[in-house]
């Protein structure tokens, strides 16, 4: 087998065999006490391709632990058939299989198990394109298929990997042997480069494109997080457990990766699990985690999720989209309002619990110019003003004045106007004229106001007036018409970005002077689109990545990595 110069040879202990006898090498007289094979791999596995060589040595040693520089040692293939074997130890490969390999000295042997592995007919690197701003990094891997594009087993397979532009994108092991098939690639610059792959049998490469982004729209959950550019490109990042950032390698990144696949959205919305966007045209994917058919592709699967964007079956054409924990809804260009996946508690508002792996019209005839779904509850606004809810009520987020889950949408008590809804997991807030009201659970203030939560909406307390609203995990935040930012809730982490972890009953002013076009709060952080426009995130309680930037926790507004 041939490898490159800058493969490093290792050397790996594998199986000890001592045999019987006093153990004398022929020719030396000196008593054998033991024999260990060297494996000449760079990886050190225990592999030769088929019709490739691999050069095993062995080290004989006394009874004293010296090596015994002249012993005589003699080589065995038990099926030459599969591999044969040098008397200098050179195993030639050739058939797919495993053999075993022993080497003796006097009475001493050791014995490895060789794989001969098929030869690949291509190779399969993922993922298939890259695109990733300056300072990001994600993982790439490859894998291996045969003349009939079977997968084949990667153990004991090397490849090369290389970058025609290092200065705009370089590749690294990251402490991984030279030769893996697995590695990092680190974006520098701005510009274009192609990683190769190449093992003895094939090559294959991945173009990589790194650019800076102007961001025009963001959407937040709880640990994920997706903005659109101004090219209609979609980015996420934060948690990918079950593939909503889109790709297929990473746990999750702190940096903006590119959705492959649709060229252009009109809206993104991530979720608890999964994510989806609009195409322009109005057609809806989804990617993620289907456990609960919430990719509204007509399946669902539980596993590892699906990371390139699958289009919602039945032709409906979206206006508006909104994930939420397990589930999604939507409007058509119609105001029609449909939802789809879990519906354990209601929120696919069809009047049933059942799941649905396809989009289900929501009962009561609704016609709506907006609808939200963060966790388990999901409410839209009417034509005139009038909201609705239905899903979980367990905290009288349904603003009902009862805290019975509703499988159909009911109304929001009152005689309230709203202009904007926004649901957070079990709270909702929402304006009507300029001012804003909340209702559900109150237990750290997301509600704006003191006291305990409430079923049906309370207005929120300092007088502000807000144009705009979002509801988060346990915080939520607003906008006033001049595009200020006020946050209130749970603050432990410094989502509310006063430059404080203290929580707060009442709307606080963000820290910095910006002004925003947008604000969305998700779970412990909160991501807001500046006029300029900048996206900033504060916030965050783990190194997942949902605020964009290596720093966590911050209670001041940070840069997302990756803008001019």
């Amino acid at each position: 087998m041939k490898f490159s110069s800058r493969h490093l040879v290792s050397a790996a202990l594998l199986a000890l065999v001592t045999g019987c006898g006093d153990g004398t090498s022929p020719g030396t007289g000196t008593n054998v006490d033991q024999i260990v094979i060297i494996l000449q791999h760079p990886l050190g596995d225990p592999a030769v391709l088929a019709g490739e060589t691999l050069q095993l040595s062995a080290t004989v040693y006394d009874s004293d632990g010296t090596p015994i520089s002249d012993a005589t040692v003699t080589w065995l293939s038990a099926d030459e058939a599969t591999a044969a074997v040098s008397s200098t130890g050179l195993v030639s490969g050739f058939v797919p299989g495993f053999v075993q390999i022993r080497a003796r000295a006097g009475n001493k042997a050791d014995t490895v198990a060789l794989m001969v592995l098929e030869r690949a007919a291509s190779l399969a690197p993922l993922p298939t394109v890259i695109g990733i701003v300056p300072g990001g990094q994600t993982d790439v891997i490859t894998g291996f298929r045969n003349a009939a594009g079977a997968p084949l087993e990667p153990f004991g397979r090397t490849v090369d990997w290389a970058s025609s532009n290092p200065s705009v994108a370089s590749f690294s092991y990251g402490g991984i042997p030279a030769g893996a098939t697995r590695g990092t690639v680190i974006a520098q610059v701005p510009g274009s480069a192609t990683i190769t792959v190449t093992s003895p049998e094939a090559t294959a490469s991945i173009p990589v494109d790194v650019s800076l982004l102007t961001f025009t729209s963001i959407g937040t959950a709880y640990r994920t997080s997706c903005g659109l550019t101004n090219t209609g490109r979609a980015y996420c990042w934060g948690v990918n457990f079950g593939h909503q950032l889109a790709n297929p390698i990473v746990n999750g990144s702190a940096t903006p990766l590119r959705v492959e696949g649709v060229e252009s959205f009109a809206s993104i919305t991530p979720g608890g699990s999964e994510t989806c966007g609009i195409a322009t045209g109005g057609a809806a994917y989804c990617w993620g985690d289907n456990s609960f058919g919430q990719l509204g592709n007509g399946t669902s699967e539980v596993g590892n999720g699906i990371s390139t964007p699958t289009p919602v079956v039945g032709g409906l054409h979206f206006s508006t989209l909104s994930a939420g924990e397990v589930s999604v809804c939507g409007l058509t260009s119609s105001g029609n309002p449909y939802c789809w996946g879990g519906g354990y508690d209601g929120e696919l508002g069809n009047g049933g619990t059942a799941n649905s792996s396809v989009p289900v019209l929501v009962s009561g005839g609704l016609t709506l110019t907006s609808i939200s779904l963060f966790s388990r509850h999901a409410c839209g606004i009417a034509a005139d003003g009038s909201a609705y809810c239905w899903g979980n009520n367990i905290d009288g987020q349904l603003g009902d004045n009862s805290t019975t889950n509703r499988s159909a949408p009911v109304a929001v008590t009152g005689t309230l106007s709203f202009t904007a809804i926004s649901t957070g997991i079990r709270h909702t807030c929402g304006i009507s004229g300029s001012q804003a009201y909340c209702w559900g659970d109150n237990s750290f203030g997301e509600m704006g106001s003191s006291g305990t939560g409430s079923t049906t909406p309370v207005a929120l307390s300092g007088g502000i007036q807000f144009s705009s609203v979002s509801a988060g995990y346990t915080h939520s935040c607003g906008l006033t018409s001049a595009g200020v930012a006020y946050c209130w809730g749970l603050n432990d982490v410094g989502q509310l970005g006063d430059g404080s972890n203290s929580d707060s009953t009442s709307p606080v002013p963000v820290s910095g002077g910006y002004t925003f076009s947008s604000i969305k709060a998700g779970d412990r952080y909160t991501c807001g689109l500046s006029v300029e426009p900048v996206l900033y995130c504060w916030g965050g309680s783990d190194n997942e990545g949902a605020t964009g930037s290596s720093t966590i926790g911050s209670t001041v507004p940070v840069r997302v990595t990756g803008q001019p």
